[in-house]
């Protein structure tokens, strides 16, 4: 007798969910994609990170999902914005990234996936403060390396070597139309700066005419390492890794997440959809004399930013450079 009532009711649940719909729910469709690597503090209210402004502007009301990683993903029904912390270096960019484009409850199907952050200029053809529309990314770390002491070349400036069996993930080159309609928009804007960068700049690049314009929206190769690296040597490195891809553009920006993220993004068929947009902060050698030792051998404390005042400025070009261009994706218009 039981059996049967068990039976009975579930052919009514079966026909109240035919005459009713009990399927379920749609997943929420992204339009874009927001992803800095970090945040100083909270998101809104307080000191500005990479990531604040966006949230400000766009997250409104929104809403907090956790990732299977315990990371948490915002989203804004009203405008189909979404935005997380990728964490900083390629790993945590790469398994939080994946996190996010794996998880069902989200339609990322037609979104574009806009990374943005700071970064390092390159000397000779960056000053702080410029805004990169990145065209190429490449990996610093991977390739062949050997200790400068150990290469026979008494004149060789760089102890990395290509390796092609790496070229899956050691660069992409992103969507050529989408960088030009990017930069297109944005060409004209002109980013902040300050007094004491532009006078850093003059002091520790007395007479080199590259020094003294400035900053200015422009597209460029960044190149991503794990590690936070300065010097000559290494710079000399960057551009021979930057040469040996064959790149669009000259290695303008480094940082430390581009490659994972664009790696992650053609893993899941999102590389044309994919904007980066990188913000000088700092060079890629050492400023106002200093060495690896007085920078970082204070119990590893970064001592860098204290020379300049440029960080909160180069966020707000950020924003301002990329608000034009995720705009531009909501009303259609790219």
């Amino acid at each position: 007798m039981k059996i049967k009532k068990i039976v009975a009711i579930v052919i009514l649940l079966v026909l109240l969910c035919t005459l009713f719909g009990c399927s379920k729910s749609e997943p929420l469709k992204v339009k874009v994609l927001i992803a800095p690597h970090f945040e100083i503090g909270g998101f809104s209210g307080d000191s500005v990170g990479e990531a604040q402004l966006f949230y400000e502007h766009y997250m409104n009301n929104c809403d907090k999902y956790t990732l299977s990683t315990g990371e948490d993903l915002y989203y804004n029904k009203e405008n189909g914005v979404a935005l997380f912390l990728t964490g900083m270096g390629k790993t945590n960019d790469s398994c939080s990234t994946t996190a996010v484009l794996s998880d069902s409850r989200f339609d990322f199907s037609e979104a574009y996936l806009f990374s943005v952050g700071c970064a390092g200029s390159s000397k000779g053809s960056s000053v702080i403060g410029d805004v990169v529309i990145v065209s190429a990314a490449c990996d610093f770390d991977l390739g062949h390396t050997a200790d400068i002491r150990d290469i026979d070349d008494e004149n060789a400036t760089s102890k990395w070597f290509h390796a092609i069996e790496y070229d899956t993930s050691s660069y992409k080159i992103l969507n050529k139309d989408l960088v030009d309609k990017a930069y297109e928009l944005t060409k004209d804007i002109k980013p902040y700066t300050t007094d004491v960068t532009k006078q850093t700049m003059e002091e520790n690049f007395p007479n080199e005419e590259w020094a003294k314009r400035e900053p200015k929206v422009y597209k460029g190769t960044s190149i991503t390492s794990d590690n936070y690296w300065k010097g000559e040597y290494d710079h000399e490195k960057a551009k021979q890794v930057a040469k040996s891809y064959e790149v669009p553009d000259e290695y303008a920006v480094t940082e430390m997440e581009d490659t994972a993220t664009a790696t992650v993004a053609d893993k899941f068929n999102m590389l044309d959809r994919l904007i980066i947009v990188r913000t000088s902060v700092n060079m890629d050698v050492f400023l106002n004399g200093k060495t690896p030792e007085t920078l970082w051998g204070n119990e590893g404390i970064n001592t860098d930013e204290e020379t300049l005042d440029i960080f909160v400025p180069a966020m707000q070009s950020t924003f301002e450079v990329g608000k034009v261009i995720i705009d531009s994706i909501l009303e259609n218009k790219i």
